[in-house]
């Protein structure tokens, strides 16, 4: 999977947005460099099975930071990883209440959520429980949908 940034540029740019948003000097200071690979591995698996436009370049799937859908995957994604691994609460929370500021999405990382789910326009999301092994959401707009 193509990313937007490196992985170390995006490493930062997490740390970043973590430090401008929860200002309270923890920030990725517990960062796990291997749940941050695993959580974009998750994220290459579930975006694989989207055939939508701005999950793929040029035929590869591509992860971009600056997509908001993109991001909002990722945080739980990332959340959830370091929770399964390692039972730590504290970043999985912080990205949890990222996901809040940045997306208005109240996905917390114990949400079970299947391993492929897409998400669009996911502001004002409250996530409690999934259905199935794929889950799409979406928040009313007004364009109407074409496949």
């Amino acid at each position: 999977m193509s990313l937007s940034l490196g992985l170390e540029d995006f490493a930062g740019y997490l740390g970043r947005l973590l430090k401008n948003h929860i200002p309270d000097q923890v920030g990725l200071s517990s960062a796990n460099p291997v749940a941050l690979k695993s959580a974009l591995d998750r994220v290459e698996y579930c975006f694989s099975h989207i055939k939508r436009k701005y999950y793929a370049v040029d035929g590869h799937i591509h992860f971009d930071h600056l997509n908001a859908d993109h991001m909002a995957a990722f945080l739980w994604f990332y959340g959830n990883e370091v929770w399964i691994t390692t039972g730590e609460y504290e970043l999985p929370t912080r990205l949890s209440y990222l996901n809040k500021i940045m997306h208005g999405l109240d996905l917390f990382y114990t949400v079970p959520m299947p391993s492929i789910f897409l998400l669009v326009h996911p502001v004002g999301r409250v996530m409690i429980r999934t259905c199935g092994s794929f889950s799409a959401w979406w928040r009313e707009c007004g364009a109407p949908f074409r496949g």
